[in-house]
């Protein structure tokens, strides 16, 4: 007795001492290891592996890309491990706490980082892996630590970091489990940098470290895939036989059969017959039901590559209508159509099409996402512009014909619509009539169903079975399809009822036909068809003069829209050209013709054409357009644009002198400015400013015609909405002097003086008088004298020669425009001026319109005084 209660008491003694905390005995080491590891952070190491096998269930793969290595972490996702994760670090770090100095606090500090990248705490997770591979003393566990820091900056991009750790640990020695994984860290990271090379090898030698066949047929499938997309069919083949010697699950076991359908060695024609009798087989094992979307889009590859493209075609269709059609297998399968068409096919109405639909249904995180998004909005707008012209040419080619004749191709188009809607009700009825057959049908197999489940299962309610709703689902939808829950979901066209009386209930498909019918609004199909009125069309077709230039300027945009999208964006320069001819035939006068020119020279040299005809055209006809400048100097861009930032500068000191009233010093600089640096792209800001400086220095007639000339030369400035209302302003200022009743003029002969024609508004005068203006000012050859073109009223312009240093010059130029005026210039029974006016009597003149009164004084003051 004495001998047990000295053994109790030895044993009570020891273990207070292996208890004790800090305690470096063997016994105390041995009893904190052992707890260590099996009791808290045991537990957290359990929850770790739950949630990372519970967040690879729950991604879902997709088969159309390479399957990635390592499913990209999802805070969003993990968020609902929240829990679960606090419950990690809560017990790894009971076990730092508890057991201090224990061997296994090192890897509590790595449960405790793993936890933290999970819950996408990186800063954290980064501190907790560094901390360990710093302070631990175990290697094993500081490599473990190092390959968690691997996944953390991959998650937050560090690229470079990324791989200071991976050239750190290729020179350490790791144990056989730490080697895989990091060989596993380093695949993924190479497979996100598509580096297929160092994705094969690392992933090559990953997998022969790999004990667990499942992740065996994943690595070997990945493989696989890899290998499929280089183009190496045979190590394809082989790996993907792997796949499914490894036992894989069924989905895997699926896609590697299927895909080695694809990579096989088509040697003989017997191999290609047999290829197509094993799909057939698949379409008919009932274990491939949910597959068959899949199937038949992989028939359509298969069928491609045997250049069988109509097949392929046909296949592709039947893959996207399949029911229960998943939505990344219907991207690829529209994608597939989309492709054909664009590039084989050169169809871009149906590719647009069928890019609508992939773009729709396309994963948005996929990294060639923006790609296809970027070519489906280019098809849309081309397909669009297209549409514009042919339905723009044709309205306005309807509008050229007499009504009888239109009457006669309307008759013709509704004819068609009607036979389409025919053909929609038909299909319709064969619709409904097949569901009922399905529903019959489904009657059967529910009751079989039933009797079976009860037999295997103890009642319960329907709601708590998953598999009897998932049953139901499709039942119904291949049945019903996909509708809305509302109010006659059965009927394809709803009962209508006047008013908000309730809508009768039909109970089965059945008791349809027992409605009432004065209850049910049956319409015809074609009586609300818009396309069945004749009304429809008559309304669409331009009637009056302004509705036809609408349509035309419609039609200009986008035929010219049309050639530059083939050219820049479908590379289809033969269909460019010939577009940018017919645009430059068409509207010679439009604004965009320029560019039009000078594209189809470049166009003209990459077909093989002579360029010459356009280049002459742009430099003879539009010479001082950008594009004229650009064919004359290459490097007219490059030099504009140092000549902005030359303009920028000066322009900052001229407007501060403009700003401090200096206008004469502003003036100066701006002006001296804009005659020696070349035109470019802030040259309108130059002019505005000095037009600001004419409204604080000179005569209100010559600030607003400055505005009215800014506006016609720089339609494009950002400035025009601020020079509108500038206009605006100045002519309410100029309504005050019309309204005043005594206008005095006074004749200052060493003035400077300007010649003036007025002339007439309607018909070419301004043209022609303009015209001959230029050529005498080009054979007089005096660089001080200025052209300009000014609106008085809506009757006439004024078309002038400025800066003519006194009376004399001026009627000098007067009276040798006189011949030209009288027998050049053909005005008929139309109305004229011609006279010349000082600067300061000018300012007057305009701001009362005194036509008629000028006309006179000029008589009076200059004619008849030279007579004298």
């Amino acid at each position: 007795m004495q001998f047990i209660k000295n053994l109790l008491f030895l044993f009570l003694l020891l273990t207070s001492f292996s208890c004790a905390v800090n305690k470096s005995n063997p016994v105390s080491m041995v009893w904190h290891d052992t707890n260590a590891k099996y009791n808290a952070y045991w537990l957290a190491r359990e929850n770790l592996k739950a949630i990372e096998e519970d967040r690879r269930a729950q991604y879902e793969d997709n088969f159309e890309k390479v399957l990635y290595i390592y499913p990209p972490l999802d805070t969003a996702q993990t968020n609902a491990y929240d829990d679960q994760l606090e419950d990690v670090i809560k017990k790894a770090s009971m076990s730092i706490q508890r057991h201090e100095g224990s061997n296994w606090n090192d890897n509590a500090y790595v449960a405790v980082g793993d936890a933290r990248y999970y819950r996408g705490e990186l800063e954290e997770a980064v501190n907790t892996y560094k901390y360990v591979n710093v302070k631990g003393e175990d290697d094993n566990t500081r490599h473990e630590a190092l390959i968690g820091l691997i996944y953390t900056f991959i998650f937050r991009g560090e690229r470079n970091n990324i791989i200071s750790v991976i050239d750190y640990l290729a020179k350490e020695e790791l144990n056989k489990n730490n080697q895989k994984e990091f060989y596993l860290a380093k695949a993924y990271f190479y497979q996100l940098e598509n580096d297929s090379e160092k994705v094969i090898n690392n992933l090559e030698a990953a997998v022969e470290l790999e004990s667990n066949h499942k992740k065996r047929a994943r690595y070997y499938f990945i493989l696989g895939q890899v290998y499929q997309e280089l183009g190496f069919d045979a190590l394809a083949y082989q790996n993907y036989n792997k796949c499914v010697k490894n036992n894989p699950n069924y989905e895997l076991f699926f896609y590697s059969r299927l895909n080695m359908a694809q990579v096989y060695d088509l040697a003989k024609e017997s191999d290609t017959k047999k290829i197509k009798k094993y799909f057939e087989k698949l379409l008919k094992d009932r274990k491939n039901k949910e597959y068959k979307d899949k199937i038949y889009h992989e028939m359509g590859a298969f069928a491609y590559k045997l250049d069988e493209e109509d097949q392929a075609i046909e296949y592709f269709k039947k893959s996207v209508k399949q029911e229960g059609a998943r939505p990344v297998i219907k991207a690829a399968s529209f994608r597939r159509l989309a492709e054909i068409y664009y590039n084989d096919r050169r169809n871009y109405r149906l590719a647009k099409n069928y890019y609508d639909s992939t773009v729709q249904f396309y994963p948005q995180d996929e990294p060639d996402y923006e790609e296809l998004k970027k070519r489906q909005q280019i098809l849309e707008t081309f397909v669009g512009h297209l549409e514009t012209v042919e339905t723009n040419d044709s309205l306005l080619n309807l509008a050229s014909m007499d009504s009888l004749s239109v009457s006669k191709i309307i008759d013709e188009q509704i004819d068609i619509r009607r036979q389409e809607i025919e053909e929609e009700e038909e299909k319709k009825k064969e619709e409904e009539k097949r569901r009922e057959q399905a529903l019959a049908n489904a009657g059967k197999n529910t009751f079989n169903s039933f009797n079976n489940d009860q037999e295997r299962a103890s009642p319960g309610w329907y709601f708590d079975e998953p598999s009897a709703i998932s049953r139901g689902i499709n039942e119904f939808e291949a049945i019903w399809g996909d509708r809305e829950l509302e109010d006659n979901w059965r009927r394809s066209n709803k009962i209508r009822l006047a008013g908000d009386a309730p809508v009768p209930t039909v109970d089965d498909v059945d008791d349809v036909a027992n409605v009432r019918e004065e209850e049910v609004l049956e319409e015809s199909p074609f009586e609300n068809d818009p396309l069945m009125q004749p009304e429809t069309y008559w309304a669409n077709i331009p009637s009056t003069d302004e509705e036809k230039q609408e349509l035309t300027k419609e039609v200009e945009n986008s035929l010219f829209q049309v050639g530059k999208i083939y050219h820049f964006d479908l590379k289809e320069d033969e269909y460019s050209f010939e577009t940018l001819n017919e645009f430059i035939s068409r509207f010679s006068e439009a604004e965009t013709i320029p560019e039009a020119l000078f594209l189809l020279k470049v166009i003209a040299e990459a077909l093989g054409e002579d360029p010459s005809k356009y280049e002459r055209m742009l430099l003879n006809e539009h010479p001082n357009s950008l594009y004229a400048k650009i064919l004359e100097n290459p490097d007219y861009l490059k030099e504009s644009e140092q000549a902005a930032r030359e303009l920028r500068a000066i322009y900052k000191n001229a407007y501060s002198f403009y700003e401090n009233g200096e206008y004469k010093k502003a003036d100066s600089l701006i002006s001296a400015s804009i005659r020696s640096i070349q035109p470019n792209e802030f040259t309108d800001n130059a002019i505005f400013l000095q037009i600001l400086i004419k409204g604080k220095t000179e005569p209100l007639a010559g600030y607003q015609y400055g505005l009215q000339s800014f506006i016609k030369n720089y339609p494009d400035s950002d400035l025009i909405p601020f020079a509108e209302k500038l206009l605006e302003e100045a002519r309410e200022e100029q309504k005050k002097y019309e309204n005043l009743s005594e206008v005095r003029y006074e004749m200052n002969r060493s003035e400077e003086h300007y010649w003036v024609m007025a002339v007439p508004t309607g018909g070419n005068y301004i043209n022609e008088t303009s015209k001959a203006v230029k050529d005498e000012l080009d054979k007089l050859n005096q660089a001080n004298l200025n052209y300009n073109l000014l609106s008085l009223n809506d009757d006439f312009a004024l078309v002038m020669i400025q800066n003519i240093p006194d009376y004399e010059g001026a009627m000098t130029i007067f009276n040798n425009f006189l011949p030209i005026v009288e027998e050049d210039l053909a005005y008929g029974n139309s109305e004229f001026f011609n006279f010349v006016i000082s600067k300061s009597n000018f300012d007057t003149f305009y701001k009362r319109k005194d036509l008629t009164g000028y006309n006179s004084y000029f008589k009076k003051q200059y004619l008849n005084s030279n007579e004298q």
